[in-house]
């Protein structure tokens, strides 16, 4: 299809779709930033409450350790769309 049979409305949506994909990323990743302190706050409520769910004792830490590394490599990779999205 040519692009000069494409609607009006439908080339201004493909030209500016970046505007709210940043603004989607960066809600995202003001939240993503929040998330250590809930993050500890689960793994102190683990550690209270964990024997109730877990035989073994280390379990509430590898959980956060795996929570924590995840929602790391997250912000970094929001941080890098964000980035390489704006310019």
């Amino acid at each position: 299809m040519e692009s000069s049979s494409k609607p009006g409305w439908l080339r201004r949506v493909q030209e500016q779709s970046w505007e709210p994909e940043i603004l989607i990323s960066g809600i995202v990743l003001f939240a993503l930033f929040q998330m250590p302190e809930r993050i500890d706050a689960f793994s102190d409520y683990l550690e209270l409450n964990g024997h109730f769910m877990f035989s073994n004792g280390t379990i509430n830490e590898v959980l956060a350790s795996i929570i924590k590394v995840s929602l790391y490599w997250l912000m970094i990779g929001f941080s890098l769309h964000l980035f390489l999205r704006s310019v």
